[in-house]
């Protein structure tokens, strides 16, 4: 019996973000490519789809939400005529102390838009306020791609049915996947497959061997070693 294949959040982040921004991307594309060749849905819980959209707005998100409070503001005092690259480079320098868990997106949104901010004079408030408006939008189309990305992976949200048991976890899970590993068991009861939990978190990967022990259908591992799982739990 093939066994039920739910990925961690970080996994689905690598796939989704941009190169540039996530280096495990390459692992998490192998994780797809396996599932793509064992002929098995790529599936996630529903609690990490509701974790990966908090962590895309912490990693992405939030560089919008400091800009438009700098839209609200008035533009700083610079020096006469000074160039765009001189205030991109005090906006990006305000984002990077506000949006301080962001700086993969803040690299690449930066990067995309220095040639054109070279290009500009900020003359005016106007014209700040315009620079302030591409970094926005430039956010949003970054926001933009990464969501459609997700949309054409194919993956399947698995609503886990009945109460999560998560106090045979508690005591070795580390809280932010404890929902997750206790809606994998929950999947795991209710399906009777064998739920195989891939992740990028050495920290849970650490204590799979518990995990086993407390569920013996849940089996946490990586994607170097997903396949082999895959063929143990259809043997």
């Amino acid at each position: 019996m093939d066994p039920i294949v739910l990925m961690d959040t970080n996994v689905v982040l690598a796939h989704c973000l941009d190169p540039a921004m996530d280096a495990k991307g390459k692992l998490a594309a192998e994780v797809f490519e396996t599932l793509d060749q064992e002929a098995i849905q790529p599936r996630i819980s529903e609690s990490v789809r509701k974790e990966f959209e908090t962590k895309l707005h912490t990693r992405v998100g939030q560089i919008a939400d400091v800009i438009r409070l700098l839209l609200k503001e008035p533009p700083p005092q610079l020096e006469p005529r000074p160039d765009g690259l001189e205030g991109m480079e005090r906006i990006f320098s305000r984002l990077r102390a506000e949006a301080s868990e962001a700086p993969g997106a803040l690299q690449l949104i930066e990067g995309r838009l220095a040639k054109e901010a070279d290009a500009t004079t900020l003359t005016d408030a106007a014209a700040w306020r315009n620079l302030l408006s591409r970094i926005l939008i430039e956010t949003t189309v970054l926001l933009t791609e990464i969501q459609r990305r997700f949309d054409v992976s194919g993956l399947e949200v698995v609503r886990p049915t009945g109460a999560l048991e998560h106090e045979k976890f508690r005591e070795f899970v580390p809280r932010p996947d404890l929902d997750h590993i206790a809606s994998a068991a929950r999947i795991a009861q209710t399906s009777g497959a064998t739920v195989v939990f891939v992740t990028l978190e050495h920290r849970l990967h650490a204590v799979r061997d518990r995990i086993t022990e407390a569920e013996p259908t849940v089996v946490v591992t990586t994607p170097a070693y997903l396949r082999n799982q895959i063929n143990k739990a259809r043997s």
